[in-house]
């Protein structure tokens, strides 16, 4: 069974979501790593939002299924970034993570909507997100550090497939490849595919760091508990 790019990316944004219901879900149950609500359910909505706007494109107005959703797009790596600090017990601010996103969606529309700017839209999304991946790569990094090896290698998987594909991506853009979102080309159905399953990939790896922590701090308020193996 084959999938066009639109139903890719509705299939995406239903997943972001149904991934920040479980992540809510099981936080629940460890109130203490987590924020209200937890900031990996929050990039995970602001992802999966994007997602959809842009699987609207050519249904609802340029404005939001371009300039808005690229923006939630932006979003959602950041809240990644955030979630991992919190764990590592490092405060974000909130500047940081509202820079990148409001700039997209300032300089979206001025750059303009129409399929000649296609090639400038992808660049500049393309910058703008190598900002939010690379500071979530950063803080998996300090995170395997800092002992969540298991999890925080399947983060930095799914960051490097995501990575390779984007790369991709932009080069079949330049080179007339793909024109626009719904091309239908080999390289742009493997980057939404791969969108949806690294969602999947991140998000599993970001729950065995929950799960570590969790046990952590239940020998650390059980001084009596036996020791890490």
């Amino acid at each position: 069974m084959s999938f066009d790019a639109r139903s890719l990316l509705s299939a995406g944004a239903v997943l972001c979501w149904i991934l920040a219901a479980v992540i809510e879900l099981l936080a629940l149950r460890t109130t203490r790593l987590r924020a209200s609500p937890d900031h990996w359910a929050l990039g995970l909505v602001a992802k999966g939002a994007g997602l959809y706007l842009i699987a609207q494109r050519g249904l609802i107005e340029d404005l939001w299924s371009i300039a808005l959703a690229n923006a939630l797009l932006m979003v959602g790596p950041l809240f990644f970034y955030s979630a991992l600090q919190r764990i590592r017990g490092a405060i974000t601010s909130r500047l940081l993570i509202a820079v990148m996103p409001v700039c997209t969606a300032i300089v979206l529309p001025l750059i303009g909507f129409s399929p000649e700017a296609f090639q400038t839209r992808v660049l500049v999304i393309v910058c703008a997100w190598i900002f939010g991946f690379s500071l979530a790569c950063w803080s998996a990094y300090q995170i395997a550090r800092s002992g969540y090896v298991a999890g925080a290698v399947l983060i930095l998987v799914s960051n490097a497939v995501m990575a390779v594909l984007a790369i991709a991506f932009t080069i079949a853009v330049a080179a007339n490849e793909v024109i626009g979102v719904f091309t239908g080309s080999d390289v742009q159905i493997a980057f939404y595919a791969a969108t949806d399953a690294c969602s999947v990939l991140g998000t599993w790896g970001y729950l065995h760091i929950l799960r570590v922590a969790r046990t952590q701090l239940r020998q650390f308020d059980d001084p009596g508990s036996a020791a890490p193996t």
